[in-house]
């Protein structure tokens, strides 16, 4: 087993191994009754396909410091932005412009 995991190891390349390790934290700047944005960020994306791609699951959410499930998220990238969608109802309540909203994760 342990000459499986060399042999995977060498397979990656830097980038990919860099992908792995990555979990960077980040405030939301703008914030809505459902969605928490980051201007100016950007998430990673790995090159081996067997990593798959980045989704919601690559993050870690908390709102006022209190660990939100990733299955309440959605994730949506652009403008050089990435946003998070937050399932309010499932939530039990809305977001304010004054929470604090940490993503930790795949960010670039």
């Amino acid at each position: 087993m342990a000459n499986a995991y060399i042999n995977i190891s060498q397979e990656l390349s830097p980038s990919d191994l860099l992908y792995i390790n990555t979990k960077k934290q980040l405030q939301a700047d703008t914030i809505t009754t459902n969605t928490a944005q980051f201007t100016g960020a950007s998430i990673l994306e790995p090159t081996l396909p067997e990593l798959g791609t980045t989704t919601n699951l690559s993050f870690e959410y908390y709102i006022n410091g209190q660990n939100v499930s990733p299955l309440l998220v959605t994730l949506t990238t652009g403008g050089g932005n990435v946003i998070f969608t937050f399932n309010t109802s499932q939530l039990g309540y809305s977001l304010e412009t004054d929470d604090e909203i940490i993503a930790i994760g795949k960010f670039a």
